[in-house]
């Protein structure tokens, strides 16, 4: 109730607008090697369940989600895959921070994650490094969750 227009706008520009932007200036290169490529944005855990309090920021990478799944579809008889990573609750300084401000809510995330603990940054990298390497060849229009199934449901 309380996201002005304008914030919400400003959200959607720096998720979504910003992603789009890049992803063209980069196929423009890829599509015009023998080879094709790989794009690989990141979405969030926002995008796949409802999160209070975030609706620009779920709304923005929610879009990015049809982003990328559109891309895919266009670029990838061309030769270029277009993909996503969803990362949950990783452990990060921000993180921390929040966490340690708010012991009830950590309890809360981490009960609703299956694998009961946050990730680490290693985790998307790894992720990242899959989606990009030919063990991946055959993947594109996907969004890879990353968040020790906190997704799945609750």
């Amino acid at each position: 109730m309380d996201v002005a227009e304008a914030d919400f706008l400003d959200v959607l520009n720096v998720h979504v607008t910003a992603a789009h932007a890049l992803s063209r200036h980069v196929a423009r290169r890829l599509l015009e090697r023998d080879d094709g490529g790989h794009i690989l944005l990141i979405a969030s855990m926002a995008s796949l369940i409802g999160l209070p309090q975030v609706s620009a920021y779920a709304a923005a990478k929610s879009a990015l989600l049809g982003l990328t799944r559109s891309l895919a579809a266009e670029w990838s008889p061309r030769g270029v895959r277009v993909n996503a990573i969803a990362p949950g609750w990783i452990e990060t300084p921000m993180l921390a921070q929040a966490m340690t401000a708010d012991p009830a809510r950590r309890d809360k995330v981490l009960a609703r994650t299956p694998l009961g603990r946050f990730g680490a940054t290693d985790d998307i990298a790894h992720a990242a490094v899959y989606l990009s390497s030919p063990a991946a060849r055959f993947v594109t229009g996907a969004c890879l969750a990353v968040d020790g199934g906190a997704s799945i449901g609750f």
